[in-house]
């Protein structure tokens, strides 16, 4: 895992990020209230809300059905196919290695 940096429960590495710190303080520390949920009209991160409040996990890297279809419903649209598909083996990689 690395260490010093806060990882999301979905594996996103937070500090990684160019919000964290400017208009996001991070998964964890905001109980997934992240900046950019309110663009798809939620108040909490559905991943964060489904593993950590949900099922009381402290990522979805304990959860069995990783990747499960809300994980590749959450997709940014600017992405590209083959850059979404690279994120989610890295948040995998991640969650695997904490």
């Amino acid at each position: 895992m690395t260490e010093n940096k806060e990882i999301a429960p979905c594996g996103v590495v937070c500090k990684e990020c160019d919000e964290f710190e400017r208009s996001c303080g991070g998964c964890n520390s905001l109980e997934g209230k992240a900046a950019w949920v309110p663009v798809i009209g939620k108040e909490v991160c559905p991943l964060y809300d489904c593993s950590v409040n949900g099922h009381k996990y402290k990522s979805c890297g304990e959860c069995s059905e990783l990747p499960c279809q809300m994980f590749r419903e959450l997709r940014d649209p600017a992405m590209t196919d083959e850059e979404f598909e690279k994120s989610i083996q890295d948040r995998l990689k991640v969650l695997r290695e904490c």
